[in-house]
């Protein structure tokens, strides 16, 4: 779970298909949600536009984007994933499987965490 409140660098997709690099974490707010942070870097290196957005859920079965990954012959395949929100379900590209796992692991676990402590909130 710290993998994911850390955050990567993760290349996502747009809504158009065009690729950008973003600082990607995942942390819960004050409000029992969890939060999608993206932050977009500058061609200086800096750091500059943040975006936040809540998380429903998260897709395991995205297909591997055009272009990508064929062209290149690398031992081991680029993978991707999903993050369901209310407006859509943003993209990103991982490295390999075993990246895409962690991530959606770590997602799921904090989604699974909010459901555990809203149930146990609502007993007392």
């Amino acid at each position: 779970m710290t993998f994911v409140s850390r955050g990567e660098e993760l290349l996502k997709r747009t809504r158009k298909g065009d690729l950008h690099w973003k600082q990607v974490s995942f942390n819960i707010n004050s409000n029992w949600q969890v939060v999608l942070k993206m932050k977009s870097k500058h061609v200086g290196g800096t750091f500059t536009k943040t975006k936040k957005c809540v998380v429903n859920g998260v897709c395991r079965d995205i297909p591997e984007w055009a272009h990508r990954g064929r062209a290149e012959k690398m031992v081991e395949r680029r993978a991707y994933f999903g993050v369901k929100t209310v407006e859509r379900v943003i993209e990103f590209e991982c490295g390999n499987k075993r990246e895409k796992q962690m991530w959606i692991e770590g997602i799921q676990q904090l989604l699974n965490s909010l459901e555990i402590g809203s149930s146990v909130h609502w007993k007392h």
